[in-house]
């Protein structure tokens, strides 16, 4: 028996969360045409790759196509946003307020994003791919 559903919108993707009467919550991700899965982590996230944060990462020169990158911090907590250099040098951006979005178009494909707690400790490295047209990360 179900107890609860809910259907959430967030971004471009939907997820319904669906409580068994055992308790148990079952989670179940549908894409909309166009978007990206949901990322692991706390990430959610299009137009990027993502990588651990140990990975030695550098933005490499790509094609001159400027990319707007959307940031949501749908957390409690504020967050950090650096751009890795073509040196691997993180150089920090802003910090993004909880419930805040902002958008940048500083970036271009094959560019690196780093997204930090508050303590400036890396929680994810993005890479722009070299298709994108736009990027997206939301945190969770």
């Amino acid at each position: 028996m179900i107890e609860t559903t809910k259907l959430v919108h967030h971004m471009k993707t939907r997820r319904m969360v669906v409580t068994a009467s055992t308790g148990v919550v079952l989670m179940v991700v549908a894409a909309v045409p166009g978007a990206a899965l949901a990322a692991p982590a706390g990430f959610e996230y299009t137009g990027l790759t993502p990588a651990p944060c140990g990975k030695a990462l550098v933005s490499q020169s790509g094609d001159n196509t400027k990319v707007p990158l959307d940031i949501t911090n749908d957390t409690a907590e504020p967050i950090g946003l650096a751009w890795r250099d073509f040196n691997g040098k993180r150089s920090q951006y802003r910090t993004i307020a909880a419930g805040e979005s902002v958008e940048t178009s500083l970036t271009y494909r094959k560019h690196v994003w780093e997204v930090t707690d508050k303590a400036e400790k890396c929680l994810r490295l993005f890479v722009v791919k070299t298709t994108a047209t736009t990027a997206s990360i939301v945190l969770n």
